[in-house]
């Protein structure tokens, strides 16, 4: 069943109530915000399905408004799936330029393209992590926290707000927009790598690749090992060309592990963080 913005409007005012109330009895009550409701598994039924309830009361009481737009989409993302799912996990930019009209009504109407909205970038961050398993999930998560780490780490030096550019799409083929030095409106790109892993190394695209042959992309390296202690590695392709893997009659690469050893990184740019 597809559901419209009136239907996240009135499930919204269903829950409210059910804030006020312990139950409700649903007798003959076939709307479709209870429904939305009940295939999100934001409401329990009681008594044979004739009252519902609250699933995580203790959540949703201490939510304000905002925040009970974006645990009904979530909810409705994580348990429904629906077809749409798919333009959630490639960024903000996707869903309001190629997404079903339906689609770009709900999160406009619920104010879910504000990204300057600390909450709304979080909430993005988070939805795009669903349907993935825990080991995927942990290095998106890695991930986001290079990039937020890069993100001040870019404002302190330059004097200027970078932009998160891999919350508005996959395809740009790098993560922040930057600037060259706080003189300079010259943009710079960067590509974020952030690694935990006691031998130093990451994962290249071939987006990410083809994109980075430019005088302006920079690699950001981030050595994580020892979070009080973080380094920072700056450098361009040339460091890895010799790790891209060569397409094979009619294959072609579309990932590749890149090892950070100790050659590479004296070679690099060396910045400490902390």
């Amino acid at each position: 069943m597809k559901y419209y913005v009136q239907d996240f409007v009135d499930c919204k005012a269903l829950i409210k109530e059910l804030l006020n109330f312990n139950e409700l009895s649903t007798l003959n009550n076939y709307s479709n915000s209870l429904k939305l409701a009940l295939d999100s598994k934001i409401v329990k039924t009681l008594d044979g399905n004739t009252k519902i309830a609250l699933k995580s009361k203790k959540i949703v009481q201490n939510l304000d408004d905002f925040e009970i737009d974006m645990y009904i989409i979530e909810n409705y993302l994580k348990n429904i799936d629906p077809d749409w799912i798919h333009f959630i996990q490639k960024g903000f930019k996707e869903v309001e330029s190629y997404a079903p009209k339906r689609m770009k009504l709900i999160f406009e109407n619920f104010n879910l393209f504000n990204i300057k909205d600390k909450r709304v970038k979080d909430w993005w961050i988070s939805v795009r992590g669903m349907n993935q398993n825990k080991n995927y999930k942990r290095l998106k998560e890695i991930g986001s926290e290079g990039e937020e780490i890069i993100l001040n780490f870019e404002k302190k030096r330059t004097k200027k707000t970078p932009v998160r550019v891999s919350l508005q799409s996959d395809y740009y083929g790098y993560d922040i927009l930057s600037y060259e030095n706080k003189n300079s409106d010259s943009k710079i790109r960067i590509e974020v790598k952030n690694c935990e892993n006691n031998r130093l190394h990451f994962y290249l695209t071939r987006n990410e690749y083809e994109n980075s042959n430019s005088k302006n992309y920079f690699f950001y390296f981030i050595d994580s090992r020892n979070k009080n202690a973080r380094i920072l590695y700056i450098f361009q392709n040339n460091l890895i060309i010799d790790d891209i893997s060569k397409d094979r009659g009619e294959g072609s690469w579309s990932s590749v592990k890149i090892p950070m050893n100790n050659n590479k990184l004296k070679k690099c740019k060396k910045v400490y963080l902390n």
